[in-house]
């Protein structure tokens, strides 16, 4: 993963209340609206890593 041009950028984990924040935001700007202790556990068994959370959110939503 280097090379010309390309660079390393670190990301790191969200905080639990991050994580929540930002699935709460995101399923609540598609009209999803879920419990709060299901978003933590859901943010939870993903380990905080935002990628798997804007999957996971993809999904819920693709879903319905």
């Amino acid at each position: 993963m280097t090379g010309a041009g390309r660079r390393l950028v670190a990301v790191g984990l969200f905080t639990p209340q991050e994580a929540a924040a930002y699935l709460t935001a995101v399923l609540a700007a598609h009209h999803r609206q879920e419990p709060a202790d299901q978003i933590n556990g859901l943010a939870a068994e993903l380990g905080h890593l935002p990628l798997a959370l804007a999957q996971a959110a993809a999904y819920i939503i693709d879903t319905a």
